[in-house]
């Protein structure tokens, strides 16, 4: 089937329960008179029909003065790295900035409440993924220090503020709430949850879940296709590094040939990495199979045996495992290691053989 490609482990649970600025509980929209009376309803409290601010669009929105406060839970790279604009240098404008979080930032720094989250390991809750499957999050740790769940937070929040509707106790109760206004999620419990996850839509307690949408009524609901325009990109095309590199991260690659190492008492993973190149370009490059390329970026050099492979002319691949990100996460002296680990951008490259290589040849 289709699935969005979306960039967080939960960023599907996080729009169908609403957690956008134009969406409400079960991919409502705002501008759906019904979609607002039926959230009202169930809340008990008036739904506004306009959209709030999004995280892009939040640090432009405070220095408009559009948001004075702001509570923001969790922590994220974006915060530093230049995807939300200079978002630090923003909230120092802001008149009361609360943060919920795990470990000290520079965002914690600014704050005038800090209020101590779990970790995840320390939680329960559930994730849904990109093939709509929920699953059961539970914890691994038992909870140690101040740290709190971030709805319990939030629940004491609201009703030290008078709201009502926030008197929840344990988790369980919070999700039967959404399973009362989110159709798709009806079926779907805590208890079902704990064999197996389930993929909405699962609308009863006695039916079984989707593993394919549409698939009994596709032949009555065709899908419409239309043309995509793809977005400029978000840098400058360089002639020094003509190619762009696609960087890939895998659980495991069973064709790839791998040693397991012991250093300084940890196992590590060795092996030779394989550096994917269109064979047009290697022609041009004068690159054969098997031979040992780097690929150069601005901001570092990636060193693996060629394989004329590539599937489109300009892009060059490198595909890394999840266990060589544990074995840095384990050298990372950062407070929050989580934080620092890279993205997977398009990056300007050029592939060349090493200097020594490059003057045998």
């Amino acid at each position: 089937g289709l699935f969005p490609l979306l960039t967080g482990s939960n960023d599907q649970g996080s729009r169908d329960v609403g957690c956008a600025p134009d969406l409400l509980p079960g991919h409502r929209n705002l501008t759906s008179e019904q979609g607002r009376q039926r959230i009202a309803e169930a809340w008990d409290a008036q739904v506004p029909p306009f959209s709030g601010v999004g995280a892009l669009d939040i640090t432009s929105a405070i220095n408009d003065g559009k948001v004075k406060a702001l509570q923001v839970v969790g922590s994220s790279p974006n915060f530093t790295n230049g995807e939300l604009g200079d978002f630090l240098e923003a909230a120092k404008s802001l008149d009361f900035l609360v943060v919920q979080d795990t470990f000290s930032s520079e965002l914690t720094g600014l704050a005038d409440v800090v209020l101590p989250s779990q970790t995840f390991a320390e939680r329960k809750g559930t994730y849904t993924n990109l093939e709509r499957r929920v699953q059961l999050l539970r914890p691994a740790l038992g909870p140690k220090g101040d740290g709190e769940a971030d709805w319990r937070t939030i629940c004491q929040i609201a009703q030290r503020m008078g709201a009502s509707g926030f008197d929840y106790n344990e988790e369980d109760p919070i999700f039967d709430e959404l399973n009362n206004i989110v159709r798709v999620y009806g079926g779907l419990s805590y208890g079902r949850l704990e064999s197996e996850g389930l993929q909405w839509p699962c609308l009863a307690a006695d039916m079984v879940d989707t593993p394919y949408l549409y698939e009994r009524t596709f032949e009555t609901r065709k899908a419409q296709l239309i043309n995509m325009t793809l977005a400029d990109a978000e840098f400058p095309m360089d002639s020094r590094y003509p190619l762009l590199l696609a960087h890939g991260r895998v659980l495991h690659q069973p064709d790839v040939d791998l040693n397991i190492v012991e250093l300084n008492n940890k196992n590590s993973i060795s092996r030779q990495e394989t550096i994917r190149v269109h064979p047009d370009d290697a022609q041009t490059l004068g690159i054969s199979e098997g031979e040992w390329i780097e690929v150069v970026s601005a901001s570092s050099t990636i060193g693996g045996a060629a394989s004329l492979t590539g599937s489109q002319q300009g892009i060059v691949n490198v595909t890394t495992l999840f266990g060589e990100v544990i074995t840095g996460l384990e050298s990372n002296k950062s407070s929050d290691p989580l934080q620092n680990i890279s993205t997977l951008p398009l990056t300007p490259v050029k592939v060349a053989k090493p200097a020594t290589q490059a003057a045998a040849d």
